[in-house]
C-alpha cells in the first residue's frame, strides 16, 4: 500500500470518528480529529498536485475546518 493510499484511509477513520463524537456533542475529541483529517487530506493533496480528486480533498479539508470554527464558537 502506498503513503497516498494511507493518507487517504486515514482521513477517511479520521473523518467518521468526528463525525460520531460531534453527533455525540463531544465538541473536544470532534474539533481534534477534524483537524486531523483536515491535515491529511492536505497532504494527500499535496503529495500528488496533478492527480484530479485533489479539488474534492481540498474542499472536504475546507468544509472541515469551518465545522471546527463552528464547533469552537458555539455553546452546546
Amino acid at each position: 500500500m502506498c503513503k497516498s493510499d494511507d493518507l487517504e484511509k486515514s482521513a477517511t477513520a479520521y473523518a467518521q470518528e468526528a463525525v460520531k463524537y460531534d453527533k455525540q456533542g463531544d465538541k473536544d475529541k470532534a474539533i481534534a480529529l477534524y483537524q486531523k483529517a483536515s491535515e491529511s487530506l492536505i497532504q494527500l493533496a499535496m503529495k500528488r498536485p496533478e492527480y484530479g480528486p485533489n479539488k474534492v480533498y481540498l474542499q472536504r479539508a475546507i468544509a472541515y475546518q469551518e465545522r471546527i470554527k463552528t464547533l469552537q464558537s458555539t455553546d452546546q
